[in-house]
Protein backbone atom coordinates (compact mmCIF):
# COMPACT_ATOMS: atom_id res chain seq x y z
CA UNK A 1 0.00 0.00 0.00
CA UNK A 2 1.69 3.19 -0.72
CA UNK A 3 1.58 6.81 1.47
CA UNK A 4 0.67 8.32 -1.38
CA UNK A 5 -2.90 9.39 -1.61
CA UNK A 6 -5.20 9.57 -4.89
CA UNK A 7 -4.98 13.37 -4.53
CA UNK A 8 -1.31 13.34 -5.13
CA UNK A 9 -0.70 14.20 -1.74
CA UNK A 10 2.54 12.21 0.21
CA UNK A 11 2.96 12.12 3.60
CA UNK A 12 6.29 13.74 5.18
CA UNK A 13 8.05 13.52 7.84
CA UNK A 14 8.62 16.90 10.77
CA UNK A 15 11.70 17.52 10.99
CA UNK A 16 14.23 16.89 14.21
CA UNK A 17 11.67 19.54 16.03
CA UNK A 18 11.67 20.19 19.72
CA UNK A 19 9.00 19.17 21.67
CA UNK A 20 6.08 21.10 23.24
CA UNK A 21 4.72 18.92 25.70
CA UNK A 22 5.98 17.33 29.04
CA UNK A 23 6.29 13.94 27.15
CA UNK A 24 10.11 12.44 27.83
CA UNK A 25 11.64 9.52 25.62
CA UNK A 26 13.56 7.32 27.94
CA UNK A 27 16.84 5.55 26.89
CA UNK A 28 15.47 2.93 27.51
CA UNK A 29 13.06 3.45 24.73
CA UNK A 30 14.86 4.33 21.91
CA UNK A 31 16.13 2.52 18.88
CA UNK A 32 13.54 -0.39 20.47
CA UNK A 33 10.87 -0.97 17.94
CA UNK A 34 8.58 -3.11 18.05
CA UNK A 35 8.79 -3.18 21.82
CA UNK A 36 8.15 0.42 22.05
CA UNK A 37 5.25 0.34 20.60
CA UNK A 38 3.89 -2.34 22.43
CA UNK A 39 4.97 -0.45 25.68
CA UNK A 40 3.35 2.60 24.45
CA UNK A 41 0.14 1.49 23.55
CA UNK A 42 -2.84 2.25 24.55
CA UNK A 43 -4.80 -0.54 24.15
CA UNK A 44 -7.82 1.50 23.00
CA UNK A 45 -11.08 -0.10 22.51
CA UNK A 46 -13.03 1.25 19.39
CA UNK A 47 -16.52 -0.37 20.80
CA UNK A 48 -19.16 1.86 18.94
CA UNK A 49 -22.33 1.66 20.00
CA UNK A 50 -23.83 -1.51 18.65
CA UNK A 51 -25.44 -0.49 14.87
CA UNK A 52 -27.82 -3.31 13.50
CA UNK A 53 -26.02 -3.60 10.41
CA UNK A 54 -23.03 -4.23 12.05
CA UNK A 55 -21.25 -1.20 10.33
CA UNK A 56 -20.73 2.39 10.75
CA UNK A 57 -20.28 5.53 8.40
CA UNK A 58 -16.70 6.60 7.61
CA UNK A 59 -17.85 10.00 9.30
CA UNK A 60 -18.36 8.37 12.68
CA UNK A 61 -15.35 6.31 12.71
CA UNK A 62 -13.43 9.49 11.86
CA UNK A 63 -15.22 11.46 14.85
CA UNK A 64 -14.17 8.56 17.25
CA UNK A 65 -10.63 8.49 16.44
CA UNK A 66 -10.15 12.72 16.24
CA UNK A 67 -10.14 11.81 19.99
CA UNK A 68 -6.87 10.49 20.04
CA UNK A 69 -4.84 11.62 17.20
CA UNK A 70 -5.00 14.30 14.66
CA UNK A 71 -8.28 14.04 12.17
CA UNK A 72 -5.87 14.70 9.65
CA UNK A 73 -3.98 11.67 10.52
CA UNK A 74 -6.94 9.16 10.86
CA UNK A 75 -8.46 10.37 7.47
CA UNK A 76 -5.04 9.08 5.72
CA UNK A 77 -5.35 6.10 8.09
CA UNK A 78 -9.16 4.95 6.90
CA UNK A 79 -8.13 6.16 3.69
CA UNK A 80 -5.43 4.01 3.57
CA UNK A 81 -7.01 0.87 4.81
CA UNK A 82 -9.95 1.40 2.10
CA UNK A 83 -7.75 1.99 -0.64
CA UNK A 84 -9.51 5.57 -1.89
CA UNK A 85 -8.20 9.10 -1.53
CA UNK A 86 -8.87 11.60 1.20
CA UNK A 87 -11.13 13.14 -1.12
CA UNK A 88 -12.94 10.09 -2.18
CA UNK A 89 -13.13 9.56 2.27
CA UNK A 90 -15.42 12.94 2.46
CA UNK A 91 -17.57 11.52 -0.12
CA UNK A 92 -17.62 7.96 0.85
CA UNK A 93 -21.23 6.80 1.55
CA UNK A 94 -20.35 2.68 1.75
CA UNK A 95 -21.02 1.50 5.28
CA UNK A 96 -17.49 0.55 7.19
CA UNK A 97 -17.36 -3.46 8.15
CA UNK A 98 -16.39 -4.60 11.50
CA UNK A 99 -13.00 -5.81 10.26
CA UNK A 100 -12.43 -2.64 8.89
CA UNK A 101 -13.09 -0.72 12.11
CA UNK A 102 -11.09 -3.27 14.23
CA UNK A 103 -8.09 -2.86 11.83
CA UNK A 104 -7.90 1.02 11.62
CA UNK A 105 -8.64 0.59 15.51
CA UNK A 106 -5.26 -0.99 15.84
CA UNK A 107 -3.65 1.71 13.33
CA UNK A 108 -5.13 4.85 15.95
CA UNK A 109 -3.93 2.57 18.95
CA UNK A 110 -0.01 2.53 17.11
CA UNK A 111 -0.14 6.63 16.34
CA UNK A 112 -2.12 7.66 19.70
CA UNK A 113 1.15 5.69 21.14
CA UNK A 114 3.63 8.07 19.19
CA UNK A 115 4.97 5.69 16.41
CA UNK A 116 5.15 7.80 13.18
CA UNK A 117 2.54 7.19 10.35
CA UNK A 118 5.24 6.64 7.71
CA UNK A 119 5.97 3.35 9.65
CA UNK A 120 2.63 2.24 10.29
CA UNK A 121 2.09 2.57 6.36
CA UNK A 122 5.42 1.62 5.49
CA UNK A 123 6.52 4.10 3.24
CA UNK A 124 7.51 8.23 3.02
CA UNK A 125 8.11 10.39 0.43
CA UNK A 126 11.41 11.97 -0.84
CA UNK A 127 12.31 14.51 -3.43
CA UNK A 128 8.62 13.03 -5.15
CA UNK A 129 9.82 9.25 -5.22
CA UNK A 130 8.59 6.65 -2.80
CA UNK A 131 10.30 4.80 -0.27
CA UNK A 132 9.76 1.71 1.62
CA UNK A 133 10.44 2.68 5.52
CA UNK A 134 10.57 0.34 8.33
CA UNK A 135 12.17 0.80 11.76
CA UNK A 136 15.28 -0.07 10.58
CA UNK A 137 15.91 3.05 8.81
CA UNK A 138 15.66 6.99 9.33
CA UNK A 139 12.26 8.57 7.83
CA UNK A 140 13.24 10.68 5.25
CA UNK A 141 13.28 14.49 5.95
CA UNK A 142 12.43 17.11 3.97
CA UNK A 143 15.07 19.34 4.91
CA UNK A 144 17.71 16.34 2.98
CA UNK A 145 16.21 17.29 -0.21
CA UNK A 146 18.53 20.47 -0.22
CA UNK A 147 21.60 18.56 0.36
CA UNK A 148 20.40 16.19 -2.49
CA UNK A 149 18.94 19.43 -4.79
CA UNK A 150 22.15 21.11 -3.98
CA UNK A 151 24.84 18.52 -5.51
CA UNK A 152 22.52 17.77 -8.15
CA UNK A 153 22.62 21.79 -9.35
CA UNK A 154 26.75 21.45 -8.64
CA UNK A 155 26.99 18.47 -11.09
CA UNK A 156 25.18 19.71 -13.21
CA UNK A 157 27.25 23.30 -14.16
CA UNK A 158 30.33 22.97 -12.77
CA UNK A 159 31.01 19.03 -13.36
CA UNK A 160 29.61 19.15 -16.66
CA UNK A 161 32.94 18.27 -18.30
CA UNK A 162 32.42 15.04 -16.06
CA UNK A 163 31.31 12.32 -18.49
CA UNK A 164 29.86 10.08 -15.63
CA UNK A 165 30.88 11.26 -11.82
CA UNK A 166 31.30 8.41 -9.23
CA UNK A 167 29.48 9.67 -6.31
CA UNK A 168 29.83 8.06 -2.46
CA UNK A 169 26.31 7.98 -0.54
CA UNK A 170 27.79 7.66 2.90
CA UNK A 171 25.48 5.95 5.50
CA UNK A 172 22.91 5.68 3.03
CA UNK A 173 20.19 4.56 5.44
CA UNK A 174 17.04 4.04 3.63
CA UNK A 175 19.23 5.05 0.43
CA UNK A 176 16.73 7.69 -0.72
CA UNK A 177 20.14 10.02 -1.38
CA UNK A 178 21.66 7.49 -4.13
CA UNK A 179 18.41 7.03 -5.48
CA UNK A 180 17.37 10.35 -6.03
CA UNK A 181 20.57 11.17 -7.53
CA UNK A 182 20.01 8.49 -10.08
CA UNK A 183 16.03 10.01 -10.81
CA UNK A 184 17.80 13.57 -11.13
CA UNK A 185 21.00 13.16 -12.81
CA UNK A 186 21.34 12.10 -16.50
CA UNK A 187 24.19 9.74 -15.83
CA UNK A 188 26.47 8.79 -12.87
CA UNK A 189 27.92 5.91 -10.88
CA UNK A 190 26.95 5.60 -7.28
CA UNK A 191 27.81 3.44 -4.15
CA UNK A 192 25.94 3.75 -1.23
CA UNK A 193 27.46 2.00 2.17
CA UNK A 194 26.06 1.71 5.54
CA UNK A 195 27.12 -0.11 8.75
CA UNK A 196 23.44 -1.39 9.53
CA UNK A 197 22.66 -4.38 7.19
CA UNK A 198 18.97 -4.40 7.46
CA UNK A 199 19.27 -0.82 6.45
CA UNK A 200 20.87 -2.00 3.47
CA UNK A 201 18.18 -4.33 2.57
CA UNK A 202 15.43 -1.80 2.77
CA UNK A 203 17.54 0.64 0.65
CA UNK A 204 18.18 -2.41 -2.00
CA UNK A 205 14.89 -2.52 -2.23
CA UNK A 206 14.11 0.75 -2.82
CA UNK A 207 16.41 0.60 -5.60
CA UNK A 208 14.19 -1.62 -7.08
CA UNK A 209 11.14 0.17 -6.29
CA UNK A 210 12.44 3.26 -8.07
CA UNK A 211 14.15 1.06 -10.65
CA UNK A 212 17.54 2.23 -9.42
CA UNK A 213 19.15 -1.05 -8.66
CA UNK A 214 21.34 -1.54 -11.79
CA UNK A 215 22.93 2.19 -11.04
CA UNK A 216 23.63 1.45 -7.22
CA UNK A 217 26.18 -0.52 -5.73
CA UNK A 218 25.50 -0.74 -2.39
CA UNK A 219 28.37 -1.77 0.38
CA UNK A 220 28.29 -2.91 3.86
CA UNK A 221 30.77 -0.39 5.59
CA UNK A 222 31.33 1.86 8.78
CA UNK A 223 32.37 4.75 6.79
CA UNK A 224 35.22 4.45 4.98
CA UNK A 225 36.34 1.11 6.50
CA UNK A 226 35.62 -0.73 3.39
CA UNK A 227 36.21 1.26 0.70
CA UNK A 228 40.04 1.61 0.82
CA UNK A 229 41.08 1.61 -2.72
CA UNK A 230 38.17 3.91 -4.36
CA UNK A 231 38.29 7.71 -5.38
CA UNK A 232 35.18 9.75 -6.13
CA UNK A 233 34.05 12.69 -7.65
CA UNK A 234 31.49 13.91 -5.04
CA UNK A 235 31.11 12.19 -1.52
CA UNK A 236 27.64 12.86 0.15
CA UNK A 237 26.64 12.21 3.51
CA UNK A 238 23.34 13.25 6.34
CA UNK A 239 25.20 11.69 9.04
CA UNK A 240 24.06 11.52 12.60
CA UNK A 241 24.17 14.94 14.21
CA UNK A 242 21.55 15.32 16.79
CA UNK A 243 23.51 15.98 20.56
CA UNK A 244 23.13 13.20 22.81
CA UNK A 245 21.81 15.97 25.96
CA UNK A 246 19.31 17.03 23.02
CA UNK A 247 17.27 13.70 22.86
CA UNK A 248 14.56 14.19 25.86
CA UNK A 249 14.15 17.15 24.15
CA UNK A 250 13.11 15.97 20.98
CA UNK A 251 9.70 15.16 19.74
CA UNK A 252 8.43 11.30 20.90
CA UNK A 253 7.74 10.13 17.45
CA UNK A 254 11.87 10.72 17.51
CA UNK A 255 11.92 7.51 20.17
CA UNK A 256 10.65 4.92 17.22
CA UNK A 257 13.65 5.68 14.69
CA UNK A 258 17.04 4.45 15.05
CA UNK A 259 18.95 5.42 17.66
CA UNK A 260 22.20 4.97 15.86
CA UNK A 261 20.83 6.81 12.77
CA UNK A 262 20.82 9.85 14.80
CA UNK A 263 22.85 10.42 17.70
CA UNK A 264 26.28 11.93 16.48
CA UNK A 265 27.75 11.69 20.43
CA UNK A 266 28.00 14.29 23.08
CA UNK A 267 28.40 17.56 20.93
CA UNK A 268 26.44 16.17 17.84
CA UNK A 269 29.71 16.30 15.59
CA UNK A 270 31.49 12.91 16.24
CA UNK A 271 30.85 11.84 12.52
CA UNK A 272 31.76 15.05 11.40
CA UNK A 273 35.37 15.03 12.83
CA UNK A 274 35.43 11.84 11.27
CA UNK A 275 34.39 12.14 7.55
CA UNK A 276 36.04 15.44 7.24
CA UNK A 277 39.38 14.01 8.22
CA UNK A 278 39.19 10.97 6.46
CA UNK A 279 36.97 11.86 3.45
CA UNK A 280 40.08 13.41 1.59
CA UNK A 281 41.52 10.19 1.00
CA UNK A 282 38.91 9.25 -0.80
CA UNK A 283 38.22 12.52 -3.21
CA UNK A 284 39.74 12.61 -6.34
CA UNK A 285 41.15 15.69 -7.39
CA UNK A 286 38.52 18.48 -7.65
CA UNK A 287 36.62 16.54 -5.67
CA UNK A 288 33.37 17.66 -3.09
CA UNK A 289 32.09 16.92 0.00
CA UNK A 290 28.56 17.52 0.57
CA UNK A 291 27.25 17.54 4.29
CA UNK A 292 23.85 17.91 5.71
CA UNK A 293 24.38 19.89 9.51
CA UNK A 294 22.30 20.56 11.85
CA UNK A 295 21.20 23.69 13.44
CA UNK A 296 24.21 25.85 14.87
CA UNK A 297 26.56 23.34 13.68
CA UNK A 298 28.10 25.45 10.33
CA UNK A 299 30.84 27.52 12.44
CA UNK A 300 32.43 24.52 13.66
CA UNK A 301 31.96 22.76 10.27
CA UNK A 302 33.77 25.09 8.75
CA UNK A 303 36.90 25.22 10.96
CA UNK A 304 37.04 21.17 10.40
CA UNK A 305 37.27 21.75 6.60
CA UNK A 306 40.17 24.80 7.27
CA UNK A 307 41.82 22.62 9.56
CA UNK A 308 42.33 19.27 7.27
CA UNK A 309 43.11 22.06 4.32
CA UNK A 310 39.33 22.07 1.99
CA UNK A 311 38.51 24.50 -0.41
CA UNK A 312 36.17 26.69 -1.55
CA UNK A 313 34.11 25.71 1.38
CA UNK A 314 30.27 26.76 0.85
CA UNK A 315 27.26 26.53 3.34
CA UNK A 316 23.53 26.71 1.91
CA UNK A 317 20.67 27.99 3.90
CA UNK A 318 17.39 26.44 4.11
CA UNK A 319 14.01 28.12 3.49
CA UNK A 320 14.18 29.14 7.00
CA UNK A 321 17.67 30.59 7.18
CA UNK A 322 19.24 28.25 8.51
CA UNK A 323 22.85 26.91 7.47
CA UNK A 324 21.59 23.47 6.36
CA UNK A 325 24.60 21.83 3.87
CA UNK A 326 28.25 22.50 4.16
CA UNK A 327 30.12 22.05 0.91
CA UNK A 328 34.16 21.59 0.73
CA UNK A 329 36.02 21.40 -2.06
CA UNK A 330 39.61 18.73 -2.46
CA UNK A 331 42.86 19.37 -4.27
CA UNK A 332 45.50 16.93 -3.42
Amino acid sequence: MSSMDKDGQLYRPAGLRLKNDTTVIRDDMRGAYPQVAVQKRLNLAFKPPAHPAGSWPASRILEWAAQYITRLDAEILLAYLLDVSRTELYIYEGEIEQEIIDRFGSLVDRRAAGEPLQYILGRAEFMGLEFIVTPDVLIPRPETELLVETAINILNTQYSILNTPCILDLGTGSGNIAISLTKFLSDCKIKASDVSEAALCIAGENAALNRAQNKIKFILSDLFEGLEGHKFDIIISNPPYVARPQFDELQREIGFEPREALDGGIDGLDFYRRIIKEAGAFLSEGGRLFLEIGFGQAEYIKSLFEKYCYKNVLFMEDYSGIERVAIGGWTN
